[in-house]
């Protein structure tokens, strides 16, 4: 979205502050929802089997001590570096990870969760990678405490999250797929800046601690503005699913992976034009257009 002002200026015409939102004309669905977006396009949706709170609490903190190996080994020089399609720093990357981890526990205590706490910025003494490395493993202790003390009905709680009511379990799994996101951007920019000996290490690391989180390639995904060819129809989008080369994390089991391949296999034998395809953005706008 950094990269596209217009996509924020659409956004708030439409009311809507922040990103995650999905808008179609004039009409609009705030925050990860699923059933809004497909209620939005008018396609039917049948939502996938949520993982336990427990195994999202685990893989939560595996994602973070990831993340712990990963920042504390970032060059000094490096640690103010801004990639040039997003003004984020490496330093404020890094403890975003730890910030919307720790503001999900918060959110849980008061029932109630702004969008300010994600634009915390890291304070000016965690200067370095270990500082920031540090202050998550405060993190780390704060959510795994948080965890060991909610009961199973924690979670059914609802929260006042900015973008709409969530329950505890569905604000939980944002949480962890949301780290999960920002890990992968920070190995692939780890990656850029020569330091990928390091950053694999650290996510290997992590993979071992659960075998059902398993770092795929990165290399063979498009970058936004790449010239639209074949990839952009559905076969070709069906045949880089086929190859799971659109994720970092596969945190769905087989048979779910295999069923949702069958459908984008369905789709791309009933297509008969070219629709766009947008990978890794943060809004999407669709507009219908007349002949």
């Amino acid at each position: 979205m950094q990269a596209n002002p217009a996509g924020y200026a659409e956004l708030a015409r439409l009311g809507i502050g922040r990103v995650p939102a999905v808008t179609v004309g004039d009409r609009a669905a705030h925050g990860w929802n699923p059933p809004a977006y497909a209620a939005l396009l008018g396609i039917p949706y049948s939502a996938a089997t949520k993982l336990a709170p427990t195994e999202l609490a685990k893989r939560l903190d595996i994602i973070l001590d990831a993340t712990q190996g990963l920042i504390r080994g970032v060059p000094d020089q490096h640690m103010d570096w801004r990639p040039p399609e997003r003004d984020r720093t490496l330093r404020n990357l890094g403890y975003h990870v730890f910030r919307l981890s720790l503001a999900f526990v918060d959110g849980m205590d008061l029932g109630e969760f702004p969008e300010s706490w994600l634009l915390d910025q890291a304070p000016a003494d965690l200067r370095d990678g270990p500082a920031i490395a540090r202050y998550g493993a405060l993190v780390r202790g704060r959510v795994s405490g948080w965890f060991e003390g909610a009961s199973p009905g924690e979670f059914e709680r609802v929260i006042k999250v900015y973008y709409g009511p969530q329950s505890g379990h569905d604000l939980l799994e944002r949480t962890t797929w949301h780290a999960a996101q920002h890990l992968r951007q920070l190995y692939a920019l780890a990656e850029r800046l020569g330091a990928p000996q390091r950053a694999s290490a650290s996510l290997q690391r992590a993979s071992g601690r659960c075998a059902a989180l398993r770092v795929l390639p990165l290399g063979t995904r498009r970058r936004r503005g790449a010239p639209a060819d074949s990839r952009g129809r559905a076969a070709g989008h069906y045949e880089r699913i086929k190859q799971r080369a659109l994720s970092t994390f596969e945190l769905i089991p087989d048979a779910e992976f295999e069923e949702e391949l069958a459908r984008m296999r369905h789709a791309a034998a009933r297509e008969t034009t070219p629709t766009p395809v947008f990978e890794a953005i943060d809004l999407l706008v669709l507009r219908r257009h007349t002949t």
